[in-house]
Parts: structure tokens; C-alpha cells; sequence
């Protein structure tokens, strides 16, 4: 919907990098930042397998505030 210009929307920039590179999509400087967000999971490695613990892995990157790690 953003592309579309309805309005602005709080997303992970891994996600847009494109968007933003190629001036489809603008960053927006807010004094607004959002409440950490808590992400939890549980599994035993021993019993998940590979796939499980990549996609914990998956999760725990995109949680990761990218404006944090530049």
C-alpha cells in the first residue's frame, strides 16, 4: 500500500533496500520510535533439525533494528 502512496509504513529495511535505493520508497525521520519487540521460541536442538534452527535464526536477523547495526 505504501507503493501505492497511501501512507507511510514501519518496515525492516532488509526489506526495502531496493525500494529505497531506486527512490520509490523514502525513509521518514520521526521522533517516534516503537516499543522494543519480544520474540520467542523454544525447541529442542537435538530434536529440531537444521530447519528449525535456520529459521530461528531467520527471525532473530530480522528483529534485529537495522538502523541499529549501520
Amino acid at each position: 500500500m505504501t507503493l501505492e502512496g497511501l501512507g507511510v509504513a514501519l518496515l525492516p529495511e532488509r526489506l526495502v533496500s531496493a525500494e529505497i535505493a531506486s527512490g520509490e520508497l523514502h525513509r521518514v525521520e520521526a521522533d517516534w520510535v516503537p516499543e522494543p519487540l519480544s520474540f520467542y521460541a523454544r525447541f529442542a536442538p537435538a530434536r529440531a533439525g537444521l530447519y528449525v534452527e535456520k529459521a530461528a535464526q531467520i527471525a532473530k536477523d530480522a528483529m534485529r533494528p537495522s538502523y541499529l547495526d549501520q
